[in-house]
């Protein structure tokens, strides 16, 4: 038995035996109890011990009852304090995805900055000129006015990620999205390179695109991009990656993990303080007479899990 509980000696075991062996010697009843254990009680079958007396026994009833009732209110506490540091958490967790989220736009707006779609109108109306002189020309022509609509494509998409910004969703689905934004960039990027190479093969296009200032360089992008598409990252490490100073972040998520580990050890403790009060208000019952059904199960501490 763990302490301060009470030891049911069996009368029938326990002095009978004794008796038994020893012929008609009486035994005083306390010497049913180990040593060290007092006798707080007996009825017709049994003796109960205690490491406690019955006097000690009345007075750790307010103890026990005052030590359950202190960490019931520390556990209000922390759910406050889990409340408060979850409100902080989403706060900063918001700010580094707005810091992200407009340095992906503006990277990727940048990227078209010379893919103005004036400038662009002006290169198919020089290309149109040379229509004439046969259905290469035509092709590059066309393929200009690909390339507008690719431009607007990807700016439309740029814009959305903008725009949209995900509020509603958590950290997990909106890493997810901008994942999938990012594939789409790519690949709206890679149509853009590929039309531009393809006219550009030819000298003349190529340097009726230079003298209007046409031009997309992707490897700015491409280096933006790269944390996105290319590896599997945590939401954490990917605002790192894009220099937020995610202190803010960081340090709240610790504070919530740690009132998650410390709800989890307070749940154990009130079982455990519950379990002794029981054992206890048993105990002090016995001294007052109130004799327990032997059949019911003893409050076991090591039960809390």
């Amino acid at each position: 038995m763990g302490p301060d509980v009470s030891r049911f000696v069996s009368k029938m075991l326990g002095a009978g035996a004794l008796i038994a062996a020893m012929g008609a010697l009486a035994m005083p009843a306390a010497a049913q109890c180990k040593p060290g254990d007092h006798l707080i009680g007996e009825d017709t079958d049994f003796y109960y011990c205690s490491t406690r007396t019955c006097a000690q026994l009345a007075g750790q009833i307010g103890r026990d009852q005052d030590a359950l009732k202190r960490l019931r209110e520390s556990i209000l506490a922390n759910n406050a304090e889990l409340h408060e540091w979850t409100a902080k958490n989403r706060e900063a967790e918001l700010k580094a995805r707005d810091h992200a989220t407009g340095f992906l736009v503006d990277t990727a707006l940048g990227a078209l900055i010379d893919l103005k779609s004036e400038q662009l109108a002006e290169v198919e109306a020089e290309f149109g000129k040379r229509l004439p002189m046969g259905t290469t020309w035509r092709m590059q022509v066309d393929r200009v006015r690909e390339l507008r609509s690719q431009s607007a494509r990807l700016a439309g998409t740029v814009d959305g990620l903008k725009l949209g910004r995900y509020p509603g969703l958590n950290a997990v689905d909106w890493w997810a999205e901008v994942r999938h934004w990012g594939k789409d960039v790519e690949d709206r990027a890679g149509g853009i390179r590929r039309n531009l190479d393809e006219i550009e093969r030819d000298p003349e296009a190529a340097a009726i695109l230079k003298e209007h200032g046409v031009k997309f360089v992707t490897d700015g992008l491409k280096a933006a991009l790269a944390p996105v598409i290319e590896r599997p990252l945590s939401f954490g490490q990917f605002i790192v990656d894009y220099g937020y100073d995610v202190g803010a972040w960081l340090a709240s998520k610790a504070r919530i993990e740690q009132n998650v580990l410390n709800q989890d050890a307070n749940r154990i403790a009130v079982c455990k303080l519950s379990m002794q009060l029981q054992k206890t208000v048993r105990d002090n019952n016995i001294c007052n007479k109130k004799y327990p059904d032997p059949k019911s199960p003893e409050p076991d501490p090591a039960k809390c899990r």
